[in-house]
């Protein structure tokens, strides 16, 4: 950024990450890529500087693991995030993570019913609707909004935390820019975890807001583009919209030039790969601290690169998983959810926080028996993903089951693959009740609205492990120099042809 010192216009910088879902393998990365950013802004009176998140930054319900995100953001000094969904995948999770970082998270579209577990951290400040922060005597208003379907969760809603839908939450966001503009703030930042193609709805539809740093999507927006994440306001003004994809492997820093009345007139948006940036020693320190020490498994030789959104295509990892779950429960089949295993390996060293690291979910495994019928209701059930916006709740991805959605989104060529390695069709178009098979699942996936047809299964087993403890056992029964992470083709969808 090149910075006339007698200009009366203000330049910031803006660090930010989004959906990290607490993937501590690129912990390492990200600190170091905000030390040097730190290093280059620190001390700075030309350059206003804030590391920002867009949301989910925690998941699941390991308080280790997150207690670990906390540290993380703290000593990379995150001043503020948007509330994402995987914050309070259980009640207590965001009250543990609020004790025990120093970010604070706004949210304009929380609704206030005044009997939340939430209502003391309101009104202690740490989570709040709107706030203004000083930069070099700048002000600066940050909003936030979290994701509609946050309500969905039974345990949020007999915790009385909701949010507001869509139009309502636009209401709530612009009285926030109302209300910071009457104290005289004329640059205002919104941390969203609402989605990319709403963060463009809202844009063109509120006044004031000058950069949306957003998540939930998960999309990686590079460079800035007019009518791509440079938006025109109502009011004629232009509005950034900032994301860089999910589970720290990229972070973005946005250089932006405000007028003196708080417009945009010049804006460097770089979105970096932090695969090849240094390891920070103080994370690993903090993770064998919190962690513990890694068992180191084996050596990965192969890792194929998935075709394209692992909630609509065929995923190695949870081929890997599957197939783990087949072969050490001794079932014929086995279920996974596509959102129940993120984030990716490299070749070489295989240890055990890599394998808890791709499952971020504590669910125990459950053997149930399954028809015919069910088993082609419940592939209906994930595919009906591919005309979803958000590719929610994402297909079926399986072991031992070979199947094709179509460009039309129907499943096709269903085949049971037995424990010879034969492949036999299943009858798509008038599946049986009577013919049984034997499969694994979570027991998240047995109880979720979103895959109906499981809840209708015969439970014979239940274990008191999850799919992270079988895929280590059955790691340790492979080539432990040639482990091998690899697609076979046994989903194909020709629907979304990328």
């Amino acid at each position: 950024m090149q910075i006339n010192p007698n200009s009366p216009n203000i330049h910031t910088s803006i660090l930010y990450l989004n959906d990290l879902h607490a993937q501590t393998p690129y912990m390492q990365q990200l600190k170091s890529e905000m030390d040097t950013f730190e290093l280059n802004t620190k001390d700075k009176k030309d350059v206003d500087s804030f590391i920002l998140a867009g949301g989910d930054s925690f998941i699941g319900h390991n308080k280790e693991k997150n207690k670990l995100v906390s540290s993380f953001l703290n000593i990379s000094k995150v001043e503020y995030s948007a509330i994402g969904n995987h914050e309070v995948d259980s009640i207590n999770t965001l009250e543990d993570n609020l004790c025990n970082t120093n970010t604070k998270f706004v949210v304009s579209n929380m609704k206030k019913s005044g009997n939340t577990p939430f209502d003391k951290y309101i009104d202690e400040g740490k989570i709040v609707s709107s706030t203004i922060a000083q930069k070099n005597g700048h002000k600066y208003g940050l909003i936030g909004a979290a994701p509609f379907k946050l309500n969905q969760s039974k345990n949020l809603h007999e915790a009385n935390l909701d949010v507001e839908q869509y139009e309502k939450t636009k209401e709530n966001i612009q009285l926030e820019v109302k209300k910071l503009q009457e104290q005289g703030v004329d640059k205002i930042i919104m941390l969203s975890h609402i989605g990319y193609a709403i963060d463009l709805q809202l844009a063109k539809e509120v006044n004031g807001i000058d950069v949306i740093v957003g998540g939930h999507s998960h999309d990686l927006v590079k460079g800035t583009k007019n009518d791509k994440n440079i938006i025109t306001a109502p009011d004629g003004n232009p509005v950034v919209i900032l994301q860089a994809g999910q589970n720290g492997e990229y972070i973005g820093k946005l250089d932006i030039t405000f007028d003196e009345t708080g417009k945009i007139i010049e804006a460097t948006n770089n979105v970096k790969s932090t695969k090849d940036s240094p390891k920070n020693l103080v994370v690993k320190f903090f993770q064998e601290r919190i962690l513990g020490k890694s068992e180191q498994l084996g050596t990965i030789t192969r890792v194929d690169k998935m075709e394209g959104d692992p909630k609509i295509f065929e995923n190695p990892y949870a081929d890997f998983f599957g197939d783990s779950m087949k072969n050490e429960l001794n079932a014929d089949i086995a279920f996974v959810n596509s959102a129940s295993v993120r984030g990716k390996l490299e070749k070489g060293k295989l240890t055990s926080f890599d394998i808890d690291n791709l499952v971020p979910f504590e669910n125990n495994l459950v053997k149930v028996e399954i028809s015919e019928k069910q088993i082609i209701n419940t592939l209906k059930d994930g595919a009906l993903s591919v005309n979803d916006k958000m590719l929610k709740p994402g297909i079926m991805q399986v072991s031992g089951l070979s199947y094709t959605i179509d460009e039309k989104g129907q499943i096709k060529n269903v085949a049971f693959k037995d424990k010879k390695g034969n492949s036999i069709p299943l009858n798509n178009e008038n599946p049986s009740d009577d013919k049984k098979f034997i499969a694994i699942a979570d027991e998240f996936l047995i109880n979720t609205s979103e895959y109906p047809t499981l809840k209708q299964t015969k439970i014979l087993e239940k274990y008191d492990f999850g799919k992270e403890k079988v895929a280590k056992d059955y790691t340790k029964k492979l080539d432990s120099n040639n482990i091998e992470i690899k697609l076979d083709g046994r989903i194909q969808n020709k629907s979304h042809l990328e």
